[in-house]
């Protein structure tokens, strides 16, 4: 699991990711605002919870209780980008992390309600 998380490609997927989602929601114009904030957390949620149901009934969403240390880690990449002080929305969403376990795919993802999700192999 330690190797996963120094990859350094994953690190700059999240960051990417994380940043996508702060300039999609410009309160100043700065970027384009396709949906409002409610309207993020509705589908945000709905495909959090589908994507959790989906890899949980397969067996692949690695549970926070049996991976501390991997998602410690994550944790605390995610606490560094949002406390950068570069999100406007930084308390409007439940930020949150997943992990899922697929031997075929190494990607990672986030939901427009805050949560990210690693794919390992």
């Amino acid at each position: 699991m330690r190797r996963l998380l120094f990859k350094p490609w994953l690190l700059c997927g999240l960051v990417a990711t994380l940043g996508t989602v702060a300039s999609s929601c410009s309160k100043d114009g700065d970027g384009v605002l396709l949906f409002s904030i409610e309207d993020d957390k509705a589908l945000g949620e709905k495909v959090a919870a589908q994507t959790d149901s989906t890899f949980r009934a397969k067996g692949q969403l690695l549970e926070r209780s049996s991976n501390p240390t991997a998602y410690a880690a994550l944790n605390r990449i995610v606490t560094r980008v949002l406390d950068s002080g570069k999100l406007q929305y930084r308390n409007e969403f439940p930020w949150d992390v997943k992990i899922i376990r697929d031997d075929q795919t190494q990607n990672a993802f986030a939901t427009p309600v805050g949560t990210f999700t690693c794919i390992r192999a």
